[in-house]
This record gives C-alpha cells, structure tokens and sequence, in this order.
C-alpha cells in the first residue's frame, strides 16, 4: 500500500519556512550553538534542523520548545 503525502496549503508553507528562517536569526543573534539549543530544548539535532527548514513534520509542541530556548 503506497501512501501519498498531503500537500499543505501554499501559504501555510510560506509561513512555515519564514517562521523555521526566524527561529535561525534568532538562535544566531543571541549566539547559541545549535548542540545549545538541542540541549534546553531537548531535542535531537536532526529534528532542529528541520525546525529550521520548517518541515511541517514537527510537532506544534517541537515549535513550541525551540522557542521558549
């Protein structure tokens, strides 16, 4: 059985990828590591990096962790 990937509304993509590009920015302006954020989030650094790419993947809670960093 193959599965097909839904495809998210064009808009929210937009969203998606600008909020993961500020979530970047801010990360680099307050001068963290990558390895920092992963650990006070707890988090893995592949599931950072899609945060960061705004992979629609990620749980809202993922988000939700990476920004209270």
């Amino acid at each position: 059985m193959s599965t097909k990937a839904l495809r998210l509304f064009p808009a929210l993509e937009r969203h998606l990828l600008a909020l993961g590009e500020r979530i970047r920015l801010a990360r680099l302006r307050r001068e963290f590591t990558v390895e920092t954020v992963c650990a006070r989030a707890n988090i893995s650094r592949a599931t950072y990096y899609r945060v960061e790419a705004g992979d629609d993947a990620v749980s809202i809670g993922i988000y939700a962790r990476v920004l209270k960093v």
